[in-house]
């Protein structure tokens, strides 16, 4: 496919692109409320952050968090974007969306300059925010560390790749590696280690290895990037004891040798998974894609994805071998599938300008339809669902008060002098309530069996609301969309 011939026509495409990669990104991001199990965790520790300015150990419920014991740069974005756009749903999830924009940008820029194939970046981005596995809850459309790390991940490998192809010369590459690296560390620990063998294994099939192990650049990086990872870890176990053990229970040998939380899986888990629903339309592509990459593109873009076919067996081994596996593992091998889905498309238009001019009309013809009926029908498919997505009634019945609560903010009513009864484990209930509290009221939350009479109670679950009436005189004073009751308990 040929490039752009102007700096106009670069320009357009790029625009274009930019348009492209935004809705599925960032339309109607803060549509849903905070998500239970991680997003509210992260939200809490976030807000606790916000509010003691401890920007070293995280916080929940008061205590230092020993359960999620990934290191703090998601939580500090969070924060940052607290102070920018507001206590909300949003602020929470931009760093995610960002993410998705850095895994875009690190394609782009990597084709265009290191392969000279600006269309290939393109429209790789563009296929990567038509999966379903990416453009999806917990990774670039929630407040998780997936789609964070997955861009950083995607910066580091392009980096380390083009400091190899400049035969180790170009020192800002190797920094630049080792700087994403530690980013990278920072955001979900250990996860971007995964890659190591791989890259060091490309390093020796190009013969750099020795270039790249006598150079003091290696070993400054490195030290700066032990600096950054290894300093911050000691310092948390020296303002919170105990923290490097937990570190090792949550995500070491405790998370891969031993299912956690009921997350164990066949092996193929994460492959099954693409062709159910992660990947739809696209995973038939994927061996076809290798294919074009390794044997029929350019020998740069040949050489290329070897490395990243590299990358991304080493990273599926891994992820595949851990005892524990969680659906959103997955999340860095999505930019590496959409380059290799977008190698077919550009070997086609490769063939298309090799054709002579008399018979390039009927192929031109069939192109085009390729390109608007495959890509963009995925595309669209995105939107729709990006488009004020639906909860499930299964969903629904978790989030029926953070609606009400979330409605409550946005129309500025802070709720005082009343009680959230809830059940269990609910800390996106308990993110909304901190929200107000900060804002000033006086709203709170606590177990439904330890409900008072005099209360004004807030309750939705059935099984809330037949304690209510089986324990209590009451005086039912409102509701919200038949499924959320305010009960005067006397």
């Amino acid at each position: 496919m040929g490039e752009p011939k102007t700096t106009f026509l670069r320009t357009i495409a790029l625009i274009v692109f930019a348009v492209a990669i935004y809705f599925p990104l960032f339309y109607d991001l803060d549509y849903l409320t905070v998500r239970l199990w991680d997003e509210s965790r992260q939200a809490i520790n976030a807000l606790e952050m916000y509010n003691n300015h401890n920007w070293i150990v995280t916080y929940f419920d008061g205590r230092p968090d020993l359960w999620n014991t990934k290191p703090p740069l998601l939580i500090w974005m969070q924060v940052f974007f607290f102070h920018v756009v507001g206590l909300n749903e949003l602020a929470l999830r931009l760093p995610s969306a960002f993410g998705g924009v850095l895994i875009c940008i690190a394609l782009v820029y990597f084709c265009d300059k290191h392969l000279k194939n600006l269309w290939l970046g393109i429209l790789s981005g563009i296929i990567l925010v038509t999966f379903d596995g990416f453009i999806n809850y917990h990774v670039s459309r929630t407040g998780d560390y997936d789609a964070l790390l997955t861009g950083f991940v995607a910066l580091f490998l392009v980096s380390f790749y083009g400091y190899l192809q400049s035969d180790c010369t170009k020192k800002i590459l190797l920094y630049s590696f080792f700087i994403f690296l530690a980013l990278a560390f920072l955001t979900k620990g250990i996860a971007g280690l995964f890659f190591a063998p791989a890259l060091l294994v490309m390093s020796i099939a190009m013969k750099k290895f020795r270039k790249l192990i006598t150079s003091i650049h290696f070993w400054s990086g490195l030290g700066i990037f032990l600096f950054i990872t290894v300093g911050y870890y000691f310092l948390r176990e020296s303002l919170n004891p105990g923290y490097l053990k937990a570190v090792y229970i949550n995500e070491l040998g405790g998370r891969y040798l031993s299912a956690v939380e009921e997350h164990q899986h066949e092996t193929l888990y994460y492959f099954n998974s693409w062709i159910e629903y992660k990947l739809k339309d696209w995973y038939w592509l994927i061996i076809p894609g290798i294919i074009a990459g390794i044997f029929f593109m350019g020998k740069e873009i040949q050489l290329f994805s070897i490395y990243f076919l590299l990358c991304g067996i080493t990273f599926f081994s891994v992820i595949s071998s851990s005892k524990t596996k969680l659906n959103w593992y997955d999340a860095p091998l999505y930019p590496i599938i959409a380059f290799f889905c977008a190698c077919i498309f550009i070997k086609f238009f490769d063939l298309l300008n090799n054709l002579q001019k008399t018979k390039r009309l009927l192929i031109t013809a069939a192109c085009v339809v390729l390109v608007l009926t495959y890509p963009a029908y995925r595309y669209v498919m995105i939107i729709d669902k990006v488009n004020t997505p639906e909860e499930s009634d299964e969903a629904l019945k978790y989030y029926q008060i953070s609606y009400y609560l979330m409605d409550k903010l946005k129309n500025g009513d802070l709720l005082n002098h009343k009680v959230i009864l809830t059940n269990d484990y609910t800390p996106h209930i308990t993110f909304y309530t901190k929200v107000c509290n900060i804002k000033g009221s006086d709203l709170n939350a606590k177990n439904y069996r330890e409900a008072k009479k005099g209360e004004t109670v807030i309750a939705d679950l059935p099984e809330v609301i037949d304690f209510i009436k089986n324990n209590f005189e009451y005086t039912e004073i409102g509701n919200y969309s038949n499924a959320v009751y305010t009960f005067q308990l006397r």
